[in-house]
């Protein structure tokens, strides 16, 4: 927990704002954190609930594909030295280097891919379901949120809480 921030919750118990009350939610590298199965898939759907209609979510999470890739040597040199640099603690092997991502601390408890957290929005309901890259995004607010230590590693999602009047056309 940082102790800079402007209070501590339990995100696994929901969020304490109203529905349809916040305009954009920005989480780095957070999901990883909670259970696949239920606690995730909560704390998504706690955060479309909070959402205004038309509001974004940006969520970073580590991307697993990029340590398979590093993993089976399919990763250009120099982000293969970033990835073996920032797990080179008691690490020799590329499986050391996966374990220390996938397991980080102890604390991840689900890594994804594209394919999985695009899957995971959608079942919760957000639509425009959208890959970005580092510090890009149509949102301007979420410009420049990104941290640059984790850019060679980072899977960049954003998604959008339906507007009440596309939601006959989408279902």
């Amino acid at each position: 927990m940082n102790p800079k921030g402007d209070f501590t919750l339990d995100l696994r118990e929901g969020l304490p704002f109203a529905d349809s009350s916040v305009e954009l939610i920005y989480t780095e590298h957070s999901l990883e954190h909670f259970y696949r199965e239920h606690d995730a898939p909560f704390l998504l759907a706690e955060c479309l609930r909070v959402l205004k209609p038309g509001a974004w979510i940006r969520i970073t999470v580590p991307d697993a594909s990029v340590f398979m890739k590093y993993y089976t040597g399919q990763l250009d040199t120099a982000t293969a030295e970033k990835i073996r640099q920032s797990h080179n603690r008691f690490h020799v092997t590329a499986m050391d280097v996966v374990n220390s991502a996938f397991r980080w601390k102890h604390q991840h408890l689900y890594m994804y891919d594209e394919e999985t957290l695009r899957m995971l929005l959608r079942d919760v309901g957000f639509v425009n379901i959208q890959r970005r890259e580092f510090c890009q995004s149509p949102v301007k607010e979420f410009v420049g949120l990104d941290l640059e230590e984790r850019r060679h590693d980072t899977l960049y999602m954003e998604a959008q809480k339906i507007l009440p009047s596309n939601r006959e056309a989408s279902i």
